[in-house]
């Protein structure tokens, strides 16, 4: 389970350098005259694709916690998407919600990310969307001896809402609240990450 939680960090870092790759090559054709057609996504069966990553802050739901509950953290996330058609779209994300305190020990939950998302028009610039989808999470627990502890991975449910906000024609400011649901040793529980970030534009 190390390995693959250092896969995905890998995958993070990689998304970042091509989203960093993918920003400037968009730059250089605004200033030399190339612009997105809308036929570019990265997801099959989808167009006017983009890509974005988000940082914030997550918020762990902690029952039968009773000693060193810290339940906050600092999260992130890396996405792609399309939509189907102007109301719909699909978004697949890796999530990292970080490490939170826990019964003398800590909870760490990251996961792959699968989401129909749902578009609202509000003016040309402004649009709110919700998300619905699953998650393939991916948790570890320590804690002393004599207490749950361990990795665990499953399949559950995600959803949430956004305000994006178009700055220009490939650029935009996103803001996110978003519900995951984690499997732990002893239980399953919720947890939230609030975040901002960026949206380049195909």
């Amino acid at each position: 389970m190390e390995r693959l939680s250092m896969q995905l960090r890998k995958f993070m870092l990689t998304g970042l350098t091509v989203l960093a790759t993918t920003a400037t090559t968009g730059a250089f054709a605004a200033d030399t005259g190339m612009r997105g057609t809308g036929s570019q996504s990265w997801l099959p069966y989808t167009s006017y694709g983009y890509v974005g990553g988000s940082i914030g802050r997550s918020d762990y739901e902690q029952d039968n916690c009773l000693l060193f509950c810290d339940d906050r953290a600092t999260g992130g996330k890396l996405f792609t998407g399309g939509q189907v058609n102007q109301y719909f779209g699909v978004e697949l994300g890796y999530v990292y919600l970080g490490e939170a305190d826990r019964n003398g020990g800590d909870i760490r939950a990251q996961g792959l990310n699968l989401s129909l998302v749902g578009h609202i028009p509000v003016s040309d610039q402004f649009k709110l969307f919700g998300k619905v989808g699953t998650i393939w999470g991916f948790t570890r627990t320590r804690a002393p001896a004599g207490q749950p502890s361990g990795h665990e991975d499953s399949l559950r449910l995600s959803y949430g809402l956004g305000l994006q906000v178009d700055v220009n024609r490939n650029w935009a400011v996103r803001g996110d609240w978003d519900r995951y649901r984690f499997e732990y040793p002893d239980r399953k529980d919720d947890a939230d990450l609030y975040s901002i970030g960026l949206v380049y534009k195909f």
